[in-house]
């Protein structure tokens, strides 16, 4: 059986975009660097002291079933950031470096995919009617983790989708 899949989030490589929620961010450098496809068209986040993150909560994902993420990420000054697709506690550390994962509480993986970009993909398999009201994309730096006003990481093509496994990206560049 084929189920269309399709990417909810909206503006997918536009970061600085409003329908992505910023919380102690610094700033956004929109197409700043040459993205995984070669486009001049990844984002870099620059974040300030202490917990910085951004993320967007789409409004038509089914909570109660399987979803899957997936987002391009490049180290700038920032070696290490965190990933999560809900607002519960489970999320994954990402190491920019060595291009791994060094800490998740969900299926998760982290593939290089060529100019120090990684492929990050993790899978969500619902929530309860106990658990939290929302699935988002989160983005972030890692609680506890030393880093300036200023510096930052590239971010490239967010997905998310309804579905047990991450497909191959699709770019929306619009609201709907």
């Amino acid at each position: 059986i084929h189920t269309n899949r399709y990417n909810l989030l909206t503006y997918s490589e536009d970061f600085s975009n409003a329908v992505w929620n910023k919380s102690n961010i610094h700033q956004i450098i929109s197409n700043s660097i040459a993205s995984p496809n070669g486009t001049l068209t990844a984002d870099k986040i620059l974040l300030k002291s202490g917990a910085s993150y951004i993320y967007q909560s789409p409004n038509m994902i089914n909570k109660y079933a399987s979803a899957s993420l997936s987002i391009y990420l490049k180290r700038g000054e920032v070696n290490s950031v965190r990933v999560q697709i809900s607002t519960g506690g489970d999320y994954a550390e990402i190491d920019l470096i060595n291009k791994v994962v060094i800490k998740s509480n969900r299926p998760t993986t982290c593939v290089d995919v060529g100019n120090d970009w990684c492929k990050v993909t993790q899978k969500f398999d619902g929530l309860s009617s106990g658990s939290p009201a929302s699935v988002l994309l989160f983005v972030g730096s890692i609680s506890g983790s030393t880093h300036l006003t200023g510096d930052g990481f590239y971010i490239w093509g967010a997905q998310l989708e309804q579905s047990n496994f991450a497909g191959k990206y699709q770019r929306v560049n619009s609201a709907t």
